[in-house]
Parts: structure tokens; C-alpha cells; sequence
């Protein structure tokens, strides 16, 4: 007879992340463009981050910058390029078969190894950035400067 405190042990569902910033489909492209001939090769993708001016200034920015994997920082949360909405990782895991945690190897899916695959292009939000821009959209202007909106649609000003 079992006891009562042991646990079954059920195929857990894997449920997508949303990104910490959404891209518009401009943006994607842009970034996508940008890093598929980088300026060096160590270059592993794109830094949002949030911090003063190199002017010196008294005020806060955004801003955008090539980033090796050296570089990277623990808090630096990874958004893919080529899918930044949560409907499109869902679509990707089920067409992937991917429902279920694999019990071997807990925190991979079935079918994915440890070993690191080619990294795809990458927008890295730095930790420092991350509470000022959870939930915003990222786009470019008119002059392809990037831009950030707010979930209602306003340009988010760094200082507010």
C-alpha cells in the first residue's frame, strides 16, 4: 500500500513566457538585419538597457547596443527575434509536439539536448531596464531610431 504523502508523478505542461518587451514587426525585421552581418563576430544580439546619458547629463535613458556573450549580464532576459509574442510560441510548441517537461532531464522539453544550438538573433533587456520597460512595445520612428511605447500606446519617456 502506498503511502499517502508520496506524490504521482504527472507529465507537466509547458506554458510559454511572455517576452519582457514586444517588438513591432518593423523593429523585428530591423534588429534581425542588424545582427545577420554584425559589426564584430562575437556579437550574440542586441542590449535594451536604461542609465544615464555618456553626455553626463542629469536625466535617464534608453538605450540600444551590440552585445557579446561575454558581456552579458545574469539579469539580461532574453527575447527572441523571431518570436516575441506568447500566440506564437504556443503555435511553435505545438506544432513542435512540445506539451510536457521531459522526467530524464528536468528543465528541458522532450526533444531539446543541452547542448547550445546556434544562437538566433537576440534583444537582451538588461536588469536594469527590465521594471521600466516590462510590457512595452518596441518600434522605430520615422528616422529607424528605436522607440518604446507603453501597453496604451505612449512613447515612454525615461524619466517619468
Amino acid at each position: 500500500q502506498a503511502s499517502p504523502t508520496k506524490r504521482r508523478r504527472r507529465a507537466l505542461k509547458l506554458v510559454p513566457v511572455k517576452p519582457a518587451v514586444d517588438l513591432s514587426p518593423k523593429a523585428q525585421q530591423f534588429f534581425i538585419q542588424l545582427l545577420e552581418n554584425p559589426p564584430r563576430p562575437a556579437i550574440c544580439g542586441v542590449r535594451l538597457n536604461y542609465g544615464q546619458p555618456s553626455s553626463g547629463e542629469p536625466r535617464m535613458v534608453f538605450s540600444f547596443s551590440f552585445v557579446t556573450q561575454e558581456e552579458l549580464e545574469p539579469f539580461d532576459e532574453a527575447v527572441p527575434l523571431h518570436s516575441t509574442t506568447v500566440e506564437n510560441q504556443k503555435e511553435q510548441h505545438d506544432a513542435q509536439g512540445i506539451t510536457e517537461t521531459s522526467a530524464e532531464n528536468p528543465g528541458t522539453t522532450p526533444g531539446t539536448t543541452s547542448t547550445e544550438e546556434p544562437r538566433q538573433p537576440t534583444l537582451f533587456v538588461s536588469g536594469n531596464a527590465f521594471l521600466k520597460v516590462l510590457g512595452a512595445t518596441v518600434d522605430l520612428d520615422d528616422n529607424f531610431h528605436p522607440v518604446l511605447y507603453d501597453k496604451e500606446g505612449n512613447r515612454m519617456d525615461p524619466n517619468a
